[in-house]
């Protein structure tokens, strides 16, 4: 039997026999990220940039959303939420990496309470995201670099992963594809 592309993709993704490679190319992902969401709090920085945060609650389903997922032919396409910088790129990019690198060294368990915001946050947007019924969610989460981690693995074990288990255990528990 010949699976259309959307059926090729996730054969491919659960390991099973496809017709051919799948391509995430191929019109599959109708993809949305909330409005606001690379949004930080009211503050600004030496260089004089406003920065701003949003409350997950806060985060916009547009207009334009709203009428992409109901138009969506669920039988051709997955629906896609994305969220940009997951933990360790949105914890860096809030403290600068210098920063946030001495932090796991000078106040792990600043570094624990910040962690769990982040997540905090991440877990409602993944909530958001249930609500709208998707298929799959995606979020940035560049933690490694050609040879290796950007941080130790036992750092990566015990900052990162209890907060990646919290924030992915909804969507996997509705068996909703995670990428990143």
């Amino acid at each position: 039997m010949h699976a259309n592309a959307k059926e090729n993709l996730l054969r491919g993704t659960y390991f099973e026999n496809t017709n051919y490679i799948p391509k995430t190319n191929e019109d599959i992902l109708v993809s949305f990220q909330f409005e606001g969401n690379f949004k930080m709090e009211n503050w600004t920085d030496k260089w004089g940039v406003d920065w701003k945060t949003t409350h997950p609650d806060d985060l916009e389903f547009t207009a334009e959303h709203t009428k992409l997922l109901p138009d969506t032919n669920r039988n051709n396409h997955l629906v896609c939420g994305s969220l940009t910088s997951f933990l360790f790129e949105r914890a860096w990019a809030l403290t600068g990496m210098d920063n946030f690198l001495k932090s796991f060294f000078t106040h792990p368990r600043e570094m624990r309470e910040f962690l769990g915001a982040i997540a905090d946050f991440n877990m409602k947007v993944f909530e958001r995201c249930l609500e709208t019924n998707v298929d799959l969610v995606t979020f940035s989460e560049d933690i490694g670099h050609q040879r290796g981690l950007m941080i130790s693995p036992i750092f990566f074990r015990e900052f990162f992963v209890p907060q990646h288990n919290r924030c992915l255990e909804s969507l996997v528990n509705e068996g909703k594809i995670v990428d990143s």
